[in-house]
């Protein structure tokens, strides 16, 4: 059997996990065979049991666990990269089962969540237009914590015109071959992820889902799914503007000027004193 833990963090085994599927014929106790933590820091324990006020307390090989304390076992993957142990299941007497062979629990530890952007902003595209997604999209800002696959779980075009993909891969770059539609459930590797693009020929953007998957195709634990949205932008539309033909006159001169008072001379003008009359 297989449990599966966070990145760096611990899990509950549970008590089915010894147990077994029939309650009434579940052992009395278990005895740990043995521990094997991959990757464990020199010193440190993995499999544990945590008392009640959450602290947790390293299990050693051929310790024996009652029934009472099955839901109390807990494998930290704090200082290891997930690993396995064995237990034989024993009854009352703390003898084992006969014919009942050890039992082995694996633990796999999931990826570290990929570093994504906690609110992304639309992409924008021109109209009719193909965008390149891009590789950080999907791989997110911290290279060591980039997923090994992720799986698109939903494509929603808007305006979709139902002739064309809007979502595609690209699958030789820049080579003669033609874009694939991708689907809604397609798994794509990380070697694709900078090969996926969206075409607005035939819809007016839309948006996506996908999750990040692990190298066993498996949801990374704790990464949300992620929602990418798509914009296209207005079709350009050039104005035409109805021009009448208009004439402007420059240095217009008139051909008649506006009349000035007479210059007068001497002799016209009028002496400023009344004009007498010789008698």
């Amino acid at each position: 059997m297989t449990r599966a833990a966070r990145h760096n963090e611990a899990v509950e085994l549970r008590a089915s996990t010894f147990t077994g599927k029939d309650a009434e014929h579940a052992p009395s106790y278990v005895r740990i065979e043995g521990i094997e933590a991959k990757g464990a820091r020199a010193g440190s324990a993995a499999l544990h049991l945590r008392a009640d006020d959450g602290s947790l307390t390293p299990v050693a090989e051929n310790q024996e666990i009652a029934a009472a304390d099955f839901g109390r076992l807990v494998w930290n993957s704090a200082d290891n990269d997930g690993g396995s142990f064995r237990f034989v299941p024993l009854d009352s007497e703390r003898q084992p089962y006969e014919g009942v062979q050890p039992q082995t629990v694996n633990v796999y530890e999931s990826p570290a969540v990929p570093d994504y952007a906690s609110a992304r902003e639309p992409l924008a595209v021109a109209h009719d237009q193909t965008l390149t997604l891009g590789q950080e999209l999907f791989a997110g800002n911290t290279a060591d914590k980039a997923p090994a696959f992720i799986r698109i779980e939903k494509i929603t075009p808007q305006g979709d015109t139902g002739s064309g993909a809007a979502l595609q891969r690209d699958a030789d770059g820049d080579g003669p071959g033609a874009p694939t539609a991708v689907s809604e459930g397609d798994v794509i590797s990380a070697a694709d992820f900078g090969k996926l693009s969206w075409n607005t020929a035939q819809n007016d953007g839309g948006s996506f889902r996908f999750v990040p998957l692990d190298a066993n195709q498996k949801p990374i634990l704790g990464a949300p799914e992620q929602t990418i949205t798509v914009h296209e932008s207005s079709p350009y539309r050039t104005t035409r503007r109805s021009r009448s033909s208009t004439t402007f006159l420059t240095n217009r001169r008139s051909s008649s000027r506006t009349p000035t008072s007479p210059v007068r001379t001497k002799a016209m003008r009028r002496p400023p004193f009344a004009s007498r009359t010789s008698h």
